[in-house]
């Protein structure tokens, strides 16, 4: 499998937005199953329970710093949205949740390119809840110099850690 191909997989399970105001991201974020999001004046998260519309501040500062949101698509479908943002601008990720499961344990091809595990944190600052979050790995061109210290040009494929996709709220 080559990158080519690889970066085409991921096309398919990973939507990516710059503009949280976009409006096919807008109409998901109005059906929030659960979530939260923290913002750069805060010193705790937002929790959002279910029926709670997402409404991002539209100003640069304050900011989100991040968000998991657990939403409902117009299939019913829940989709994960990731939102971070380092001062420079946001980065949205939409993964539909279901669809990334399935297809991690089934597809072939993309067992060749991705692998993906589920594992819970406990929260800060989030009454003792636990996020329970789906991590991605994906296979990525590596020099070997960097892995070995060896001084030849060869690369080697090579899993690391790409995407962490909410997964809800977990009771433990």
């Amino acid at each position: 499998m080559n990158c080519n191909q690889i970066v085409e997989m991921e096309k398919t399970l990973f939507t990516v937005f710059k503009d949280i105001n976009a409006p096919e991201l807008q109409s998901l974020l109005e059906h929030v199953q659960e979530g939260y999001y923290w913002s750069s004046d805060k010193t705790e998260p937002v929790v959002l329970k279910q029926g709670v519309a997402f409404n991002a501040p539209c100003v640069d500062n304050p900011y989100i710093v991040e968000a998991y949101l657990l939403c409902q698509d117009s299939d019913q479908k829940l989709q994960s949205v990731t939102v971070k943002d380092r001062g420079d601008g946001a980065t949205i990720v939409v993964t539909p949740l279901e669809a990334l499961k399935e297809n991690m344990s089934m597809s072939e091809d993309l067992k060749k390119a991705f692998f993906g595990y589920e594992k819970s944190y406990e929260s800060h600052r989030m009454d003792n809840r636990y996020l329970s979050f789906y991590e991605v790995w994906k296979l990525e061109e590596e020099p070997v110099a960097e892995l070995y210290c060896d001084e030849s040009n060869e690369t080697m494929m090579v899993f690391k850690p790409f995407m962490r996709v909410f997964n809800g709220f977990v009771k433990k």
